[in-house]
């Protein structure tokens, strides 16, 4: 039973990135949007999978995490992806095997400096998943999940505040 990354995750992803377009983070998302790189909003604390293991093995290291899916690799290069529900559904229906027989291989991974606005076409387009892998020279670097992008988003945006207010106050006190 394959349990592919889809239509339905790019839903939830869009559903998702649209309410993140809270009062505020309006701002950012009408003016800044061009400038924000994957890298300023990818998760770079993220746990990877081999395609080697097995599914009770995955289970194993994945049961303490909040991570709901999970980029698989052989070596350091990227050659799919897994969810935790795929995981669990797969050993309930199959019983074990190896990871790298259910795991979505449908990817469509960005590069770190590649524009967010870029990705997030992307999305609604329907044209990539609820998981975005981030690859530089063909490593995972960073992932972009719906459930990360909002937080990250809103993040960015205070950070950008609070530099812009820094930069104000050493404009007003030059001898700081």
């Amino acid at each position: 039973m394959r349990a592919p990354i889809g239509f339905v995750g790019v839903l939830v992803g869009a559903t998702v990135l649209l309410s993140a377009t809270t009062e505020s983070n309006a701002s950012l998302l009408r003016g800044d949007v061009e400038t924000i790189r994957m890298r300023d909003v990818m998760l770079t604390d993220f746990i990877t999978l081999s395609a080697s293991e097995t599914l009770e093995d995955a289970l194993t290291r994945i049961l303490h995490s909040l991570q709901d899916v999970f980029p698989v690799v052989r070596g350091p290069q990227l050659v799919g992806a897994i969810t935790r529900q795929a995981i669990v559904e797969t050993l309930q229906s199959d019983g074990n095997g190896y990871l790298q027989a259910v795991m979505a291989r449908n990817l469509a991974p960005v590069q770190p400096d590649d524009p967010l606005v870029k990705t997030l076409r992307r999305l609604v387009a329907g044209r990539t998943a609820q998981f975005v892998p981030v690859v530089e020279d063909g490593r995972v670097v960073g992932i972009v999940t719906p459930q990360n992008l909002s937080q990250s988003i809103g993040l960015y945006e205070q950070r950008r505040r609070l530099q812009r207010l820094n930069d104000a106050r050493k404009n007003e006190n030059p001898l700081d």
